[in-house]
């Protein structure tokens, strides 16, 4: 009997942690999840003065262009989208305040510089815009986001393409991306 019972202590002590690791990896994936949706940082920042909502919100990307934004905007999609400099930084402050994380996108100051289009590629910047009802700003944020991303055709070009103009963001219409 008493054999019987370390035997059953023994498997109890194994699935309560069991139990305690899978609760941690729920709240991590949990975690992760919030983060690249941009949900945990949303809930935190979204009312904050300034703040123009989150980036997946304010955009509209040409059918069949999808894969290709999502690849080049990287964890922007996720973003909080704010007016500038001082939004920024009630945003994080607000974000590090509530122990929470989050990508903040200010809207950019100044002239965005843009490179000439690489041979047989085209500009991403072209395949995204703000919605009808975003803020004018929204546009701002998209081309210093993108102003340095082109399409090539195909995957093989985009790596020639890419070695060639390592300064560049080269992505394809199924979302690689060199």
């Amino acid at each position: 009997a008493q054999e019987e019972r370390r035997q059953a202590d023994e498997s109890l002590r194994g699935a309560a942690h069991l139990a305690a690791s899978t609760e941690a990896r729920a709240l991590t994936l949990t975690r992760a999840l919030d983060e690249l949706s941009g949900a945990g940082g949303r809930a935190i920042v979204g009312n904050i003065k300034g703040v123009l909502g989150s980036f997946l919100d304010l955009i509209e990307v040409d059918t069949g262009c999808e894969r290709a934004v999502e690849s080049a905007a990287g964890a922007s999609v996720g973003a909080m989208v704010v007016d500038g400099r001082r939004s920024a930084r009630a945003a994080l402050a607000a974000l590090r305040r509530e122990g929470g994380v989050g990508l903040i996108l200010p809207v950019a100051e100044g002239e965005v510089a843009t490179p000439s289009t690489p041979k047989g590629c085209r500009a991403l910047r072209t395949m995204v815009r703000a919605r009808r009802d975003a803020p004018a700003h929204v546009t701002r944020v998209l081309d210093a986001l993108f102003s340095r991303a082109f399409v090539a055709s195909d995957w093989e070009s985009g790596i020639e393409v890419a070695l060639a103009n390592p300064d560049l963001v080269i992505v394809t219409l199924e979302g690689d991306r060199f």
